[in-house]
């Protein structure tokens, strides 16, 4: 079984999760001051990777499916 059919990335609820289901948020370009990505909630955390996995990973993870969070995206979930 390939690793992107799998549940094998930790969700920020922290349920594993598969990568095509998951955004990376770029802490540095939507997140407040203390490092809390704007669209975060108990609705969204299924959604984003887990931020206990480093940045030197983030590429490699990428190539399983795992996009980055985009304006676009912020936009979409604002007209929910």
């Amino acid at each position: 079984m390939q690793l992107r059919e799998s549940d094998v990335l930790e969700s920020c609820a922290g349920a594993m999760a598969k990568g095509l289901s998951l955004k990376h948020v770029q802490l540095d370009l939507f997140a407040d001051e203390e490092g809390i990505p704007f669209t975060l909630s108990q609705n969204t955390a299924a959604g984003y990777l887990s931020f206990k996995y480093p940045t030197w990973v983030i590429e490699a993870i990428s190539s399983i499916s795992v996009s980055q969070l985009s304006p676009r995206h912020i936009h979409d979930l604002k007209s929910i």
